[in-house]
């Protein structure tokens, strides 16, 4: 008699996701491409270069999926929260500034999902939760998180309207909120990227690993006479 193991679903999208930062950090460490701490330093410079516009041009980067994953934009908002006199216009302004950018890679992300630039092997593995607001309004709280949504949404055919119109407004209450927790708790606002990147990841993957292969409830059969 042979034993027959079950069949494991694996959920392709948050490991494709996982495999490109993979080879970005293996790049990275090998010095084929700039390492995630040159993009760190260029994109402060820009920011103390040009202020707000250099702050738009770094959230707009980190928030194209996949492509963002190489652009530690959050790390400039951090410093521009930092650095600032922790007033609510100064916020207001941040926020306004991180949420223009990010509706607009939103926008960007959801094109080149529809694109379908990788393999459609990732069609037909939607999120579990893409029908649920919370989880809708919960990846909103990071520009990677908000980009990889769009370009699954796009991916699948999911519509962009009215979503999109919402997507600035949650920004903008997250960016109000974050900037004053950042504020009160700059002194411990450095933080492992890459680590804290992998352990997200990592988490999504196991998440989604779980519901794909999650046994499916059945009616019991019933015994005609």
């Amino acid at each position: 008699m042979s034993l027959t193991l079950p069949k494991i679903k694996l959920p392709w999208f948050p490991l494709s996701v996982i495999i490109f930062f993979l080879i970005i950090t293996v790049g990275d460490s090998f010095g084929v491409i700039p390492g995630i701490n040159d993009m760190i330093a260029f994109l402060e410079s820009l920011y103390l270069r040009f202020g707000l516009f250099g702050l738009f041009i770094s959230a707009l980067l980190e928030g194209i999926a996949y492509f963002g994953l190489y652009f530690p934009g959050s790390v400039v908002v951090i410093l521009a929260v930092v650095l600032s006199d922790g007033s609510l216009g100064t916020f207001l302004g941040i926020s306004g500034t991180v949420s223009l950018a990010l509706t607009i890679s939103a926008c960007i992300s959801y094109f080149l999902g529809s694109r379908r630039i990788i393999k459609d092997k990732l069609q037909g593995n939607a999120n579990y939760d893409r029908d649920s607001w919370f989880w809708f309004v919960f990846n909103h709280w990071h520009p990677n998180g908000l980009g990889l949504l769009y370009f699954k949404r796009g991916f699948n055919g999911e519509k962009l309207f009215p979503y999109i119109y919402i997507t600035p407004v949650i920004v903008f209450l997250y960016g109000i909120f974050c900037s004053y927790l950042i504020f009160s708790l700059k002194e411990y606002a450095e933080a492992d990227q890459t680590f804290i990147i992998f352990t997200i990841l990592g988490l999504w993957f196991f998440v989604e690993l779980f519901f794909k292969n999650k046994p499916q409830n059945t009616p019991p059969t019933t015994v005609e006479n």
